[in-house]
């Protein structure tokens, strides 16, 4: 009988220390997921984004959450501050009622990390693709823009004979009216041999 109740006494004192432990891992959790809603700053409550469920901002998605959050974190604050306060006979009874309940903040804790981790990468793809198609505008902007500099380095390239040709080509109708008149090709063969 001694032996079954010392037996007692040491593995509440293990609970007992066992759940001191646990609310520093609680508190840890706690910052992991704060870290997560840290990372959202950079992203403006404005911004709009689309899910199955339609179109929602930054703010409609994350304001339940928070609040959410918020009033989880007083109660895991209020219950390591009641379990931190209470005397060591107490802390040793009650260890196994603790355990629980320090154990279900930190599942509470990281499933709002997961959601706001979710939200997270949610907003940041619809960044993304806004930037992919940013620059896939640009690309073609610049890429007319590079056609359309080298057809003016083209143009400034040409000889003043050529230039000359070019003009006598114009004023007698383009190219295509130049080819149909033998008279026309035959005064352009004629300018040609004398340059």
């Amino acid at each position: 009988v001694a032996v079954l109740a010392f037996k007692s006494v040491v593995n509440l004192e293990l609970k007992r220390r066992e759940n001191d432990q646990k609310v520093l891992a609680l508190y840890v959790k706690m910052q992991e997921m704060m870290e997560v809603l840290a990372q959202l700053r950079f992203i403006k409550p404005a911004m709009k984004a689309h899910d199955d469920q339609g179109t929602f901002t930054v703010e409609d998605r994350l304001a339940e959450r928070c609040a959410t959050v918020a009033e989880a974190i007083k109660n895991c604050g209020n219950l390591c501050d009641t379990y931190s306060s209470k005397h060591f006979l107490v802390k040793l009874l009650k260890g196994p009622i603790y355990e629980m309940r320090l154990s279900e903040f930190v599942d509470t804790f990281a499933e709002h990390q997961k959601a706001f981790e979710f939200s997270l990468t949610l907003f940041t793809a619809q960044k993304v693709h806004s930037a992919q198609i940013y620059l896939s505008d640009i690309q073609s902007t610049v890429k007319v823009t590079q056609k359309a500099t080298m057809l003016l380095v083209f143009q400034q390239l040409k000889t003043p004979a050529e230039k000359e040709l070019l003009e006598l080509v114009q004023s007698k109708g383009g190219i295509d009216e130049c080819i149909k008149d033998d008279s026309v090709l035959a005064e352009l063969l004629q300018m040609m041999d004398a340059k």
